[in-house]
């Protein structure tokens, strides 16, 4: 069956055009669609209905053009069918849609084109930014003593998910709160309950898998294995699926794009790489907030490799991760370290 780069047959005629290109309802994306009007998912976008509307002149119909080749999302979208009655109304596509329609995503297509056309990447749409703090650096045995979970949009502002100290009922080690400059007093006096606080978060964490909004995690095999020895720990339910849930990672993406950097790659000497300034290390809502400052500026600076979305973001950070951990490993081997060699996939469950 031939397939049709530019919408689906039968519905451009339906389209509205007022003259103003900005304000036309049509979401864009790179989709291919059949001839029987089924919407296939894409490498790199999300459902969409195309076509040049009646009223268009050659050259508003050039730049559209243009604009859906430009443009990608990062919103998730099962294939649907579309029928005659879908139309085009106001500030967006709107669905009168019954029970066959229940894989059709509102999110996408509630938006315009002007608001789709700033929505190219990932990084430049909504994040999420997890981080935790704990007593140790074994994330099998380690406590969450401090979370950091926030919704962070694409103009900066922040939207606190969770973001609150834990007492995890046991003491603070000397080492930790030198790092961090929390205690056991701290954590006393102003700690919440951990499987309250587990929980959330693990809720928080399903609902932006299901919503398709990626979740940057700086040195995800630390934090992700940690939160997932927590959540058992406290008989809570385990953390979603990777993918569909997206991690970003920038220290795995970080080592990716630049393979040959000298000097470390921890959060704060990352940052000060990508002009991104620290205050506070080693608690969890700078550092949150620093994670995903370095996350968009990798993009902006590496768009010819970074610029994918979902399954392709997770399984390339899969492969550079096991790149880097067996090319490390054969380094150690080779120098005679006296250190145990890095083992596991990423993101670490």
């Amino acid at each position: 069956m031939g397939r049709q780069r530019h919408g689906v047959e039968g519905i451009e005629s339906q389209l509205p055009y007022d003259g103003d290109l900005d304000r036309l309802g049509v979401v864009l994306c790179r989709e291919a669609t059949d001839r029987k009007g089924l919407l296939t998912r894409s490498r790199r976008g999300i459902l969409v209905t195309g076509g040049h509307p009646k009223g268009m002149t050659s050259q508003q119909r050039k730049r559209l053009h243009r604009f859906d080749h430009r443009n990608t999302g990062v919103l998730p979208c099962r294939p649907r069918k579309i029928r005659q009655r879908d139309r085009c109304a106001g500030a967006g596509l709107q669905h009168q849609h019954d029970d066959q329609d229940a894989d059709y995503h509102p999110v996408a297509a509630g938006r315009t084109l002007g608001e789709r056309s700033e929505i190219m990447t990932w990084h430049t749409g909504p994040l999420a930014v997890l981080d935790l703090e704990a007593t140790g650096v074994d994330p099998a045995t380690a406590r969450v003593v401090e979370v950091a979970l926030y919704l962070v949009d694409r103009h900066g502002n922040v939207d606190p998910m969770v973001d609150t100290l834990v007492d995890p009922g046991v003491p603070m080690p000397a080492e930790a709160a030198a790092v961090t400059g929390i205690t056991t007093a701290d954590l006393e006096a102003r700690g919440a309950n951990p499987a309250t606080i587990l929980g959330q978060i693990v809720g928080a964490l399903d609902e932006l898998a299901r919503e398709g909004v990626p979740i940057v995690i700086y040195n995800a095999t630390y934090d992700w294995p940690l939160l997932a020895a927590e959540l058992a720990r406290h008989g809570l339910p385990n953390l979603p699926n990777v993918p569909p849930a997206v991690i970003i990672d920038p220290l795995v993406l970080d080592r990716h794009v630049d393979r040959y950097r000298k000097g470390k790659r921890t959060l704060a000497a990352t940052a000060e790489h990508y002009g991104v300034h620290l205050e506070d290390a080693h608690r969890a809502t700078p550092d949150a907030m620093v994670s995903v400052a370095v996350a968009r500026a990798l993009a902006e600076r590496y768009p010819a490799v970074l610029d994918i979305t979902g399954p392709d973001l997770v399984a390339l950070q899969v492969a550079a991760h096991r790149a880097w951990r067996d090319n490390f490993n054969a380094y150690l081997q080779k120098v005679g370290a006296e250190r145990e060699p890095v083992s596991g996939d990423w993101p670490g469950v």
